[in-house]
């Protein structure tokens, strides 16, 4: 199988689909993100990366430089930087909890809108490790 979009689609949308990390455990079991997820790719040496150190602040890493550090730590010989991708995807938040966010928000955040927010970031930390597991496994 080729790693292209559409793998990375079939593999984030399994995991939101069945991982319990997108359940509102606390709620009422739905998910936190949409399976219906976003994928873009973007060129390792495109200069907005750069415009990204003058918005964010010159903390913010480039993806040349994360390379650059991880061929250094795993002592590996870099290719090119315009020959390395960068994967970006949304997760969408669950339209219901949009919803209610949207008739609660004027005062306080919907219980849905507080669950997103407090374990959203766990589950997409989740499944970032299982990405890298899944490319670990293609090699």
């Amino acid at each position: 199988m080729v790693i292209n979009k559409g793998w990375f689609i079939e593999k984030i949308s399994a995991f939101l689909s069945h991982d319990e990390s997108n359940k509102m455990t606390r709620v009422d079991n739905s998910l936190i993100f949409d399976p219906n997820v976003l994928v873009g790719f973007v060129s390792g040496a495109d200069p907005i990366f750069l415009e990204y150190k003058k918005i964010i602040g010159t903390f913010h890493f480039t993806p040349a430089e994360v390379y650059e550090w991880f061929c250094k730590k795993y002592n590996l010989s870099p290719v090119p930087l315009n020959k390395i991708s960068v994967v970006a995807f949304i997760l969408p938040i669950n339209g219901t909890t949009k919803k209610q966010h949207a008739e609660y928000s004027k005062e306080y955040p919907s219980e849905k809108w507080a669950n997103t927010r407090l374990f959203g970031e766990q589950a997409n930390e989740k499944l970032q490790q299982h990405l890298v597991n899944e490319l670990k496994k293609k090699g």
